[in-house]
């Protein structure tokens, strides 16, 4: 059912009176959240909305969100719709921004500030705008378009700067993020005119721009239109596209297969990210036969098409051709999005932010956080140039997002002239054996994964490792195979042939399981954990993944519970794995350095460095500091988030 001109005035009062109880109890966040709710409920301009916008103006008032603050009183007073509002009422809101206007005495900044976009490496390929001038788009049978460098390319340097032909947020972050630009909402944001849908905007402009593009037809559905994956995206490129271009570059022609794999490879072409064309050039491997079925896309195209067609997008202001009729028109769509469905399927791509999860603290010292960053998805696009990179589960680009979707990719080593840039479509070499990723490959793309990674002795040696046990001769990896009948661990190094301890393995697991599951650790409980963890590392080779996992998993409760020392000496031991296995210049070695470095500084804030130590600590915290900073910089940029975070934390100074 449509939420659709679901507004209540009668429900905005009912909440803002409960946001004026909690705020009158102090709890001004509760409050915010309470008026917020009104503002999504009153109808739009009515006296509701006035008075749930001056409410939240006071709660943000005593936030210190001044600037957001004196816009809400602004968004009242200018419009002529408040003169429904009572006339103690706007005094009161005259002078509470009188006050606040007081002690703005500099600009603000916007807590919200995201990293603008970098420049090309040496400007724009002037076929490809999107795409660095270092790098050509080159075609062959064997592998459709593919990125070359025409040039040597340093670690770091930014090959495609996009922004998404279209893009849609994804449904966990519709309170958190605009509907429009899908950056982090401010205090302040606007909910739609119409719906009572979880939709909001960071401001009057975001709003317009996407009832004009889009959200006019999806208005009072969105939460109907998620729970279609895919196809919300398709319908979204619909409607963010001229209904000319659908109609002259039919997706289903044999004009537009002939420019699938080779439009954008010649210099006479122009590749543009915001041209249909391109959209329509993307691989979409129809007859692969192994990704979604034929029928299924064509179901779908057809419910989407009726929901366009109820939802008022077959109107005469869709400038549709006079002589074509409605019956046509639909045909138009159903061929649009059988296509655009198919092209999605393989060329989606997820949009990511990076975030703090929660800290983690000792009752000793609250200040001092043990951080853990990771990527969250906030948004799926599709980004027709960065499409045109082929895959490697080892890849030598990585993507970022900044100012909400724009994805900047640059390459994480040096390159040579003639080296393919090549991007990873999701499965990735030591997150997954080789077997898996291959599958999943061939399923949603329709190839066999053959890169080096698949391919070479070296990583199915690293590949093995990740499951291996430890010989009890000579330590090395030892993999099981069948000797006379029997499984056996054998020894790649001494040859030594050994039954495997299953059940002790097991055994040792689950227990270690159930003990990093409570924070709550005594003395007692300590020393049987890592007595546990010792008798493990006897039985798994020590670049065993699950090993590294139970090290990390111990080494978290072990800060938790005060014991620096110990935590440090674990996640030591995993560095040389996550080397070993993703290379020592990857963003996963990265990640685990920092997370050591916030256990030596936590350990150094504890004045808990020993005689034997304590000249050590800061040499190594600063080397250490200095080598995340470094590998972020090839993936992120040298000014980027995480490489602030890190200054701050990590003055020159505290680590010399």
């Amino acid at each position: 059912m449509s939420q659709r001109c679901g507004k209540s005035a009668p429900k905005s009062t009912g909440q803002r009176n409960s946001g004026n109880e909690a705020f009158g109890r102090t709890k001004v966040i509760d409050a915010l959240r309470l008026y917020n709710q009104a503002l999504q409920s009153a109808p739009h301009l009515s006296p509701e909305f006035f008075l749930a916008l001056g409410n939240r103006s006071a709660a943000l008032r005593d936030l210190n969100k001044l600037k957001e603050c004196v816009e809400d009183i602004d968004r009242i007073l200018e419009a002529q719709e408040s003169s429904t509002i009572p006339t103690s009422t706007l005094e009161r809101l005259r002078a509470r921004r009188s006050e606040v206007l007081s002690q703005l005495h500099v600009e603000e900044e916007d807590d919200r500030a995201t990293e603008s976009a970098p420049q090309l490496f040496i400007g724009c390929n002037p076929s490809v705008p999107s795409l660095s001038k270092a790098v050509d788009v080159r075609f062959s049978k064997e592998k459709g378009r593919h990125l070359i460098a025409n040039r040597k390319l340093a670690k770091g340097s930014v090959v495609i700067v996009e922004d998404p032909y279209a893009k849609v947020l994804l449904p966990h972050c519709a309170l958190s993020h605009c509907h429009f630009c899908c950056r982090e909402l401010p205090l302040n944001h606007l909910p739609c005119t119409t719906c009572i849908e979880e939709v909001n905007f960071c401001n009057e402009q975001c709003r317009d721009e996407a009832l004009l593009n889009f959200h006019s037809i999806e208005c009072g559905n969105v939460e109907k239109l998620n729970n279609i994956g895919l196809g919300y995206l398709a319908v979204r490129l619909v409607l963010c596209s001229d209904v000319d271009q659908l109609i002259e570059y039919d997706l289903a022609s044999d004009r537009v297969k002939s420019m699938q794999r080779v439009f954008g490879s010649s210099p006479a072409d122009v590749y543009s990210s915001s041209d249909f064309r391109s959209v329509a050039s993307l691989e979409s491997h129809d007859d692969d036969g192994e990704t979604a079925s034929s029928e299924e896309v064509k179901l779908t195209a057809v419910k989407l098409t009726r929901f366009l067609r109820e939802n008022g997008y077959f109107s005469s202001a869709r400038l549709w051709p006079a002589n074509m009729s409605i019956k046509q028109q639909e045909v138009v769509v159903v061929r649009a999005l059988v296509g655009l469905v198919r092209r999605l399927i393989c060329n989606a791509h997820a949009v990511t932010k990076v975030v703090d999860s929660l800290p983690y603290t000792t009752d000793e010292t609250e200040s001092q956080e043990v951080l853990d960053r990771n990527e969250v998805y906030i948004a799926s696009g599709l980004f027709p140039t960065t499409s045109l990179a082929n895959h490697s589960c080892i890849p030598n680009l990585f993507s970022s997002f900044v100012s909400g979707t724009t994805v900047v990719v640059r390459v994480t080593r040096d390159m040579e002239e003639g080296d393919e840039l090549l991007n990873c479509y999701g499965p990735m070499f030591g997150r997954q054996p080789t077997k898996d990723r291959q599958e999943a490959l061939l399923h949603q793309y329709g190839f066999v994964c053959k890169c080096n990674a698949c391919t070479s002795p070296q990583c199915a040696q690293i590949e093995r490792e990740l499951t291996a046990f430890r010989c009890p001769l000579c330590s090395a990896a030892a993999t099981v195979e069948a000797v006379d009948g029997k499984p056996l661990a054998c020894c790649g190094k001494c040859h030594h042939n050994f039954a495997v301890n299953f059940t002790e393995i097991m055994a040792l697991s689950e227990s270690l399981d159930k003990l990093t599951d409570s924070a709550d650790l005594s003395l007692a409980r300590k020393e049987l954990m890592l007595q546990q963890l010792t008798a493990l590392e006897s039985h798994l080779f020590r670049f065993n993944k699950r090993l590294g996992e139970m090290r990390d998993g111990v080494a978290h409760i072990l800060a938790l519970s005060g014991y620096d020392d110990e935590a440090i000496s674990l996640l030591r031991k995993n560095l040389p794995a996550i080397e070993h296995h993703y290379g020592g210049e990857s963003v996963e070695l990265a990640e685990e350095i920092v997370k050591l470095c916030h256990h030596l500084r936590r350990r150094t804030a504890h004045g808990l460095t020993s005689t034997n130590s304590g000249s050590v600590l800061p040499t190594e915290l600063r080397a250490l500091v200095a080598k995340a900073r470094a590998i972020f910089a090839a993936y992120y940029g040298s000014d980027s988030v995480k490489d602030r975070q890190l200054r701050e934390l990590y003055p020159v100074e505290e680590s010399a």
